[in-house]
């Protein structure tokens, strides 16, 4: 190997080191208080080693939610489309509410990263990425919806209509399962999720657009 080969190897596994620390505090009581020179003692580096790899500590930050949503993207690109359409779009929404509850550390950090203020602090290159991700996510909820419309397993609507439903279902039961119960009754975490794939499916079939929209 050679000696800049060393070098890269070394800058990657420090900037993991670092990112885990960051994780790490993010998922204490106390995350809101955490600063680069905490990041920095966790990882066992200094303050400016920290900044020769993030500007900030929003960097950071937008650096782990776009590696907890690729990860995401991975698994939902792993689906099996040979199925009945309807039922891939089943898994699929179980699928990613399954992959929020198992990755409960970073409930904080991307609902922090989702603040249209923060998006406004990071660097032109961290909003593409974000916006990149975004588009991804579009893709795919557009090729199972369509692939569900076109075996008439749901109504032909609007992608955008479809979309606002099954985001604010999602985003709802995402916050329900990291906080672990639903109207106070600890969560029974494979029928909360079977309860609420079927609850978006039903509102699909059920779909209709008023008039004017």
């Amino acid at each position: 190997m050679s000696l800049q080969d060393r070098k890269l190897r070394e800058f990657s596994r420090r900037e993991e080191e670092i990112l885990a620390a960051s994780m790490h505090l993010l998922d204490a009581d106390d995350w809101q208080a955490v600063t680069v020179e905490k990041i920095a003692e966790l990882a066992e580096v200094g303050k400016g080693t920290v900044y020769k790899h993030f500007s900030s500590k929003e960097d950071i930050y937008a650096h782990l939610t776009l590696d907890f949503y690729e990860a995401l993207l991975v698994e939902l690109a792993g689906l099996d489309r040979s199925q009945p359409a309807v039922e891939v779009l089943t898994r699929g929404i179980e699928l990613a509410l399954l992959y929020h509850y198992h990755n409960p550390e970073y409930r904080r950090v991307t609902q922090y990263c989702k603040r249209g203020d923060f998006k406004k602090r990071i660097s032109t290159s961290l909003q593409q990425q974000f916006r990149e991700c975004d588009e991804r996510f579009k893709v795919q909820a557009g090729e199972l919806l369509k692939a569900c419309i076109e075996a008439g397993s749901i109504p032909d609507a609007p992608f955008r209509q479809m979309m606002y439903g099954i985001t604010t279902c999602f985003e709802g039961a995402v916050n329900i399962l990291w906080n672990g119960e639903c109207l106070g009754d600890e969560l029974d975490v494979d029928e909360y999720i079977r309860s609420i794939s079927g609850f978006i499916l039903s509102g699909l079939k059920g779909l209709r657009i008023p008039s004017g929209v």
